[in-house]
């Protein structure tokens, strides 16, 4: 599926790339394609970072811990990222997401 998500992207950049030389005299279009360019290629990094982190399983756990405690208000999630070589470091991400 996400092999075919990316291949998709890629003849929407090719796409995109070849109609923005068609109209490159026009300045509405032309700037309609180069926004659209930059969002595929924002799209396909969001897709290959889920893959680098696995978010889909995170977002899974979360949901089912969610699910199984109706009096739950908070979920906290700790990742490491790197060894620990002097002293701890850690940047918090605070949000709320009502499911």
């Amino acid at each position: 599926m996400k092999e075919q998500l990316k291949y998709n992207i890629e003849e929407l950049k090719k796409t995109a790339t070849r109609t923005s030389l068609l109209y490159s005299d026009d300045r509405v279009m032309f700037s309609f394609l180069k926004d659209l360019y930059f969002k595929l290629e924002t799209i396909e990094n969001i897709i290959e970072l889920e893959n680098e982190l696995h978010l889909t399983e995170v977002g899974e756990a979360i949901k089912e811990i969610y699910n199984k405690d109706t009096e739950l208000t908070h979920i906290e999630i700790n990742l490491q990222v790197r060894p620990i070589k002097l002293e701890k470091k850690k940047s918090i991400i605070n949000g709320k997401l009502y499911l």
